[in-house]
C-alpha cells in the first residue's frame, strides 16, 4: 500500500492526480504544456498515470513545494474514478483511501475528491476541488489545474488553500480504444473463499459484492475471484466499500499463494494497476475490519 494520491483519469483524473501529488500543498511557478488536440468522445483513459506538477501557489509557504505522483483510473462509460496512493517508488503497491470522482466528456475531464493528507494516521485531509483537464488527442498524456484546501494537525497544525497546475502521462494503458462499459457481475451465493472455490471473473466487470461482519482473521470470509490473461495486458483493479469499513485487496499469481501486489489502506477504498503477463490471476477482497455487514464493488477492466 502506499501513499500518495494522485487525479487519475486519463485527463481530469491525472489533474486529481497532480493536485494529490501536490498534498504537499503547493506553489511553484510555470504552467502546464498544451497538449495540443483534445481526445475523441467516448476516449478510454483508464490505466496509471504519472502526475507532475508544474506550477502551484498557496496561502502558505508550506504548502508550496512541487511534487510528481502516480494515480489509478478507473472508466466505466463517461464516469471515471480516480484513487489515490500509489506509491511512485513500488508501482505495486495499491491507493491510501483517497477517491476523486468524475466525468470526461471529449477530452475534458472534470473531477472532484478528497484524501488523507496522511493515510496512517488521521491527521488531516487534503480536498481537490475543482480539478479540470483537457487529455490530448493520443489519450496518452493530459494538462489540467486544480484548486485544493488542506488541513494538518500533526507534526504541527496547518491549514492551506491554493491552485495548481499540472500534467501527465499514461504509463500502463494506452490509446482512446479501449472497453469502456464494465459488464455487471453478481457476486456468486456459494462461499468462494479459496482458489478452489473462486468465483471466474472477465475483464471489464463491475463485480456487485458483500462482506459479512468479520476480520482479516476470517478467511471463510474471504471473497476470491479468477482472472484469465490471454496475453500481456494492462490491468486495473479498484474496489469501493461501504465508508467506515476496511476492506483490502490482494493480487495473487496462479498457484494462489504467492502475492503479487497489495492494496491496504485503513479504508474501504482500494486499487491497484498492474501490466499483467497471460496466465491466471487471483484477486482477494480481505475483510481487515468490517464492523458491520457492508457492501463492495471491484471493477476489473
Amino acid at each position: 500500500m502506499s501513499v500518495h494520491f494522485a487525479p487519475g483519469k486519463a485527463s481530469r483524473v491525472l489533474l486529481t492526480l497532480v493536485a494529490m501529488s501536490l498534498a504537499s500543498c503547493g506553489g511553484g511557478d510555470g504552467d502546464a504544456t498544451d497538449p495540443g488536440p483534445a481526445a475523441p468522445a467516448g476516449a478510454f483513459v483508464a490505466g496509471l498515470w504519472s502526475i507532475t506538477e508544474t506550477s502551484k501557489t498557496s496561502s502558505d509557504p508550506l504548502c508550496q513545494p512541487l511534487s510528481s505522483s502516480l494515480a489509478y483510473i478507473s472508466q466505466s462509460g463517461d464516469n471515471l474514478t480516480l484513487m489515490f496512493g500509489i506509491s511512485s517508488i513500488d508501482p505495486t503497491a495499491g491507493a491510501d483511501g483517497g477517491v476523486l470522482t468524475g466525468t470526461i466528456a471529449a477530452g475534458a475531464v472534470s473531477l472532484a475528491g478528497s484524501h488523507p493528507d496522511n493515510p496512517f494516521a488521521n491527521d488531516g485531509t487534503i480536498t481537490l476541488n475543482p480539478v479540470s483537464a483537457t487529455v490530448a488527442e493520443s489519450c496518452d498524456s493530459l494538462t489540467g489545474s486544480a484548486s485544493f484546501s488542506r488541513t494538518q494537525t500533526m507534526p504541527s497544525a496547518l491549514s492551506c488553500t491554493g491552485t495548481i497546475q499540472f500534467s501527465g502521462t499514461r504509463t500502463v494503458g494506452s490509446g482512446c480504444a479501449g472497453t469502456i462499459a464494465n459488464a455487471a457481475v453478481a457476486e456468486q451465493g456459494a462461499a468462494h473463499n479459496s482458489a478452489a472455490t473462486v468465483q471466474a471473473i472477465a475483464l471489464s466487470s463491475a463485480i456487485s459484492g458483500s462482506m459479512p461482519i468479520s476480520d482479516e482473521t476470517t478467511s471463510a470470509a474471504y471473497d476470491w475471484y479468477s482472472l484469465v490473461i490471454p496475453v500481456t495486458t494492462p490491468v486495473t483493479m479498484s474496489l469501493t466499500g461501504t465508508a467506515g469499513q476496511d476492506v483490502d485487496l490482494f493480487l495473487r499469481a496462479s498457484d494462489g499463494v504467492t502475492l503479487i501486489a497489495i492494496s491496504a489502506s485503513p479504508t474501504s477504498n482500494e486499487s491497484l494497476s498492474q501490466s499483467l503477463a497471460a496466465g491466471t490471476y487471483y484477486m482477494v477482497v480481505v475483510p481487515f475490519d468490517v464492523t458491520a455487514a457492508s457492501n463492495y464493488t471491484l471493477v476489473v477492466q
